[in-house]
């Protein structure tokens, strides 16, 4: 239990009604994890007011709610609000919210280096990358990914890239206590703009690259990126690692060079990790880093240019939190890539099914390029586009599909509550319609791919990666592409061998 007038020490807002002195047992943002003594935060959202709820949560048992809901005084009858009951106002709520957390689980970040990646694609790869160096280097990291949340020896899926703020540090409080020194996360755009990392202490901060994905949230994609700018430079003088063969990130380094530490990483020109790659279209197998110390040779079992980048972000940031560089080259040598990452799923007569998490324009089109470049006799690819997400990313993903693959199977994702057949039209409009199938039925779909497969073809099914389920409606049922693939393999198998 914590005394909430204590846990806003120093702080700012506004005290509606009753008082502040209450015992906290635990806090919230989702009414319905509302119990005796909880501190229930109603905030204000895209869609909808989550002061809307606040009857709910003291029904329940909520001692106290800080709200940013407008005009809050005047929706205190009609939202049931007992007379007396401690009610904070705030506009800067959520900025609140990581200030009250960090002082309620003991600052948990100042007790271990935390860093944080962003970036639209490569995150997830960066990420674990990252806690295999600093495993291999007798480090105990938790992570926190779109995969799941891991420390000591328990592991966890993940129900969002960045938790929520009471989780959030609720997993950073569990690390702490079972001995991380390092957690190494994953932090989305969205948990940037809703200031989900508020009051966390970060080590240092690393960006993968910038392209276009969650417009439907953002906007516009100069929103996106000054979301994930304003993660990566905020008060803090912390380090930055950047991509600088990235647009954006090349932009960022000219902007904050002169008053932030940045350590660079590129392909294609100098900086502080830059690859030197000996043969065209880098498939697996090994580079060139050069650095300050010198040069040296990675081997990696990663495939593709994308993957490349991931590794020099990697080990740019272990760089930065003390490893020394022939250790994490030494540890890049047997790491694996994350499940759902170009994961190689079966193989037979010369033809390979991987499936990928891809799901933005440029993933899909790094992913098509690294395979493309392995010259198979045809390269199919099995995928969708989610619903209720940016829309526009659909006719470019089908138009990179026309332009890189021979055959196109176009399928269900998670259509949520949007009309799958909307969907796939979308997509069709950048689709060859002569090398393009429709099948809304995402297992059928990638039945007809795999049967449709000779001697030395490639099929990627992309989209989904790890995921272990299809959101149709608001159902959540169980889906997995691996498990998928392995199955209709192994029916192919049965019946040829009949």
């Amino acid at each position: 239990m914590e005394n909430l007038k204590k846990l806003l020490e120093g702080l700012s807002f506004d005290l509606i009604s009753g008082k502040s002195d209450v015992e906290i047992s635990q806090t919230c943002v989702d009414s319905r994890k509302a119990k005796k003594g909880s501190l229930f935060f109603a905030l204000l959202g895209q869609s909808k007011d989550g002061a809307e709820y606040i009857d709910d949560a003291i029904n329940r048992g909520a001692a106290c709610v800080i709200t940013d809901s407008p005009e809050i005084r005047q929706k205190a009858s009609r939202l049931k609000i007992p007379q007396g009951f401690p009610v904070i106002s705030c506009a800067n709520a959520r900025e609140l919210m990581g200030q009250i957390h960090r002082r309620f689980y003991s600052d948990p970040s100042s007790q271990m280096d935390v860093v944080g990646i962003t970036g639209t694609n490569g995150k997830t790869t960066a990420v674990y990358l990252l806690e295999h160096i600093l495993k291999a280097n007798k480090q105990n990291p938790g992570v926190i990914s779109t995969i799941r949340y891991s420390f000591g020896n328990r592991s966890i899926p993940a129900e969002m890239t960045t938790p929520d703020s009471p989780d959030l540090f609720d997993l950073l409080s569990q690390m702490v206590k079972s001995g991380c020194d390092v957690a190494v996360m994953e932090v989305s755009s969205q948990a940037a703009s809703q200031k989900r990392i508020s009051g966390v202490r970060f080590k240092l901060k690393a960006f993968t690259n910038l392209s276009q994905d969650h417009l439907d949230y953002h906007r516009t994609i100069e929103e996106y990126g000054q979301a994930k700018e304003s993660f990566l430079f905020s008060r803090e003088n912390i380090p930055v690692v950047l991509n600088i063969d990235d647009s954006f990130g090349k932009k960022m380094h000219e902007a904050h060079r002169s008053h932030v530490e940045s350590v660079t990483y590129s392909v294609r020109s100098e900086a502080d990790f830059q690859a030197v790659i000996e043969r065209d279209g880098f498939l697996q197998g090994s580079f060139i880093v050069k650095t300050s110390e010198g040069e040296a040779e990675v081997q990696t079992k990663l495939q593709g240019i994308f993957n490349v980048y991931n590794i020099l972000a990697g080990l740019a940031a272990a760089s930065l939190l003390g490893v020394e560089l022939n250790k994490a080259i030494e540890a890049v040598r047997t790491f694996s890539p994350p499940q759902g990452r170009l994961s190689e799923v079966a193989c037979w007569s010369g033809n390979v099914i991987y499936v990928d998490y891809a799901h933005t324009p440029d993933a899909l089109k790094s992913v098509l390029e690294t395979l493309k470049s392995r010259h198979p006799r045809q390269l199919s690819v099995c995928f969708g586009c989610g619903g209720e997400r940016d829309k526009e990313k659909r006719e470019k993903m089908g138009r990179i599909a026309a332009e890189m693959a021979d055959a196109i199977f176009i399928t269900n994702d998670n259509p949520r509550r949007e009309d799958p057949d909307a969907i796939i039209t979308d997509i069709l409009r950048g689709a060859d319609s002569q090398k393009t199938v429709v099948e809304k039925d995402r297992r059928k779909a990638i039945a007809r791919a795999i049967e449709s497969m000779k001697e030395n073809d490639i099929l990627l099914v992309a989209g989904k990666g790890h995921e272990n389920y299809q959101i149709t409606g608001s159902q959540y049922i169980p889906f997995n592409d691996m498990e998928v693939v392995t199955q209709i393999c192994r029916e192919i198998e049965k019946k040829t061998t009949n």
